[in-house]
């Protein structure tokens, strides 16, 4: 009898399976792919359990937590025990931006044969005021990606540039992959009236939203800047942010430091 068909071993590196963008992505791609086909595991990167966790063991995979990345002699050690235990692995596919650098090196070094780079953003202002010792690492994660990874895939031009360097679109490894999801559920009709009144806002207001976690790179401080100048415009602009992480109560604190400098002083009352 011929053997049994053997499914592709995927490893995901991630800091966590939150709902954010690349992990909401890597969900619809678990729910839809075929799983006799495609096995898909997740190595992490929190120390804790995260939104999606048990939702991902229940269709077969698995989420392997891993020493901190802040600790790369301990990570490596713990990232090969990893691999050893739970592999053998036909790819691992890298989300943690610069340090996939040390990802694929280790990946490499387990002989894990196709080693991919994932670029989903770009961080280059933010790499631009960096202090010597992080420019040190930036340089050197993106030296060990191009010398480690077998594919690179970025979700913009802008990602791949600042990831893979300028000069990105001559190397025939790397291509921008647009993440495609099922808009399915949005495809339901919504009572937009009940959501305002729900959310604390008039059938009137012009309402700005934004989705995205509570990070530097999301710039929500710009995002409020630009609210105060369309209040100017518009004196019933509101803007509504949804999402989480650590920046989150500073955000919070600074959104209400907005509220109270431009309400009208007889409108000014103490945040709740």
């Amino acid at each position: 009898m011929p053997a049994p068909h053997t499914p592709v071993r995927i490893l995901h590196v991630l800091g966590g399976m939150d709902r954010a963008g690349v992990e909401t992505w890597l969900m619809h791609l678990l729910r839809t792919v075929d799983r006799s086909r495609f096995q898909m595991d997740f190595l992490v990167h929190a120390g804790r359990p995260c939104e999606y966790d048990e939702e991902i063991e229940s269709l077969g995979s698995r989420v392997l937590a891993c020493a901190s990345p802040s600790n790369p002699l301990g990570y490596g050690r713990e990232f090969l025990r990893i691999l050893r235990q739970h592999g053998p692995y036909d790819a691992v596919h890298s989300h943690v931006h610069h340090y996939s650098g040390l990802v694929l090196r280790l990946a490499r070094r387990a002989g894990v044969p196709t080693r991919i780079a994932h670029s989903h953003t770009d961080t280059a202002i933010i790499d631009s005021r960096s202090s010597l010792l992080r420019r040190l690492y930036l340089w050197t994660g993106r030296r060990w990606i191009s010398r480690h990874a077998s594919w690179k895939l970025a979700a913009s031009h802008r990602a791949a540039a600042c990831l893979f360097g300028p000069a990105w679109q001559s190397d025939p490894a790397t291509t921008v992959l647009y993440c495609g999801l099922n808009f399915d559920s949005f495809a339901q009709p919504v009572d937009r009236a009940s959501v305002r009144r729900e959310l604390g806002f008039a059938d009137g207001d012009f309402v700005i939203g934004h989705v995205g976690r509570f990070a530097p790179v999301k710039n929500h401080d710009l995002l409020l800047r630009i609210h105060a100048e369309a209040l100017k415009l518009r004196p019933d602009a509101r803007l509504l942010l949804i999402g989480q992480g650590p920046l989150e109560g500073a955000i919070r604190a600074a959104a209400v430091r907005l509220a109270w400098a431009t309400c009208s002083p007889r409108r000014r009352s103490s945040p709740r």
